[in-house]
């Protein structure tokens, strides 16, 4: 939880009822996903901690940016998992990414949903 800017106690009462995780690069469009979520459910948005990363709770939805690359993402996801257990949340969570990403034969602009990644050793 160090890199979110969490203690294990914010983590233990504000994780026990999440339902949604929203990932993506910067710390800045997390905020504003976090204050639409707000504004269309009428939930207070509420800074839980800022370290490496920032973490945001808007009703049962975190918010949290992972930076760039696998390596800082593979960081958050683990400390967003620990603060879903240190909370014993037994929910299915559901996590999803939101941001700019890379493709061939995909027009600029356009609207991609993934399912899957793959990796440099294919």
């Amino acid at each position: 939880l160090f890199h979110l800017g969490v203690t294990a106690e914010t983590a233990a009462k504000e994780f026990k009822d999440v339902r949604f995780i929203c990932v993506g690069g910067t710390g800045g469009r997390m905020r504003g996903i976090a204050e639409l979520i707000g504004a269309a459910t009428g939930e207070e948005v509420r800074e839980l901690g800022q370290g490496r990363f920032v973490v945001y709770k808007v009703g049962k939805v975190l918010t949290a940016n992972h930076g760039m690359g696998q390596p800082s993402t593979s960081i958050c996801m683990n400390e967003l998992i620990q603060g879903l257990r240190l909370a014993e949340n037994k929910e299915d969570v559901v996590f999803f990414r939101v941001g700019t990403t890379g493709g061939l034969g995909v027009a600029p602009g356009s609207v991609v949903v993934t399912s899957e990644a793959l990796n440099e050793r294919l």
